[in-house]
């Protein structure tokens, strides 16, 4: 019979915990850097006749509606884009009436080299987040070790020398977005 309480290796991935790193980075990040959520919401179809050809895909696309609304208004105020599109599509019975939803964030918008900041920032904050564990776990067993090792002692400073560096990188990363936006 094997005993289920076996420590985990070190090498080990624990894959929930890096989702909730990735997850509480991002909200760390939007707001400190005050995002603006929209949604853009199109409702229309496609044009069976060939009487306009679009480009890129040979149909005529047809819009009826267009909204860009706040995330949250649109979260609350759903039912009336759905119903808004239900309605189109009694009064177009014949077309293939659909909604197309597109997500973005007002304030950086298509601004690649902000986006590449951000991306930055936010692998610079999920390491911050896994290093601070690491080295609260080390503390942890430290505390429970009879002898600290110096081994233990030179582990514990190069990840705190690394989460300074961390540290300063975002806080250089920040600056320059501000700047930037």
């Amino acid at each position: 019979m094997k005993n289920n309480n076996t420590p985990k290796m070190a090498q080990e991935i624990d894959f929930k915990q890096d989702f909730n790193d990735y997850e509480d980075a991002w909200k760390y990040l939007k707001k400190s850097v005050k995002t603006e959520d929209y949604v853009s919401v199109c409702i229309g179809y496609y044009r069976k006749d060939m009487s306009y050809i679009d480009r890129i895909e040979g149909r005529a696309w047809v819009q009826l509606y267009r909204y860009e609304l706040p995330r949250a208004l649109y979260n609350r105020w759903l039912w009336v884009i759905e119903w808004r599109a239900a309605k189109c599509k009694c009064q177009h019975p014949r077309e293939d009436v659909t909604s197309v939803t597109c997500y973005f964030d007002k304030k950086i918008g298509d601004n690649d080299e902000a986006l590449e900041i951000l991306n930055k920032m936010h692998n610079h904050l999920v390491q911050l987040l896994r290093k601070t564990r690491q080295l609260e776990d080390l503390k942890e067993q430290q505390t429970k070790q009879l002898f600290i090792l110096d081994y233990d002692n030179q582990s514990v400073d190069k990840i705190q020398n690394e989460i300074q560096r961390r540290k300063s990188e975002y806080l250089r990363l920040k600056d320059e977005l501000k700047t930037m936006l």
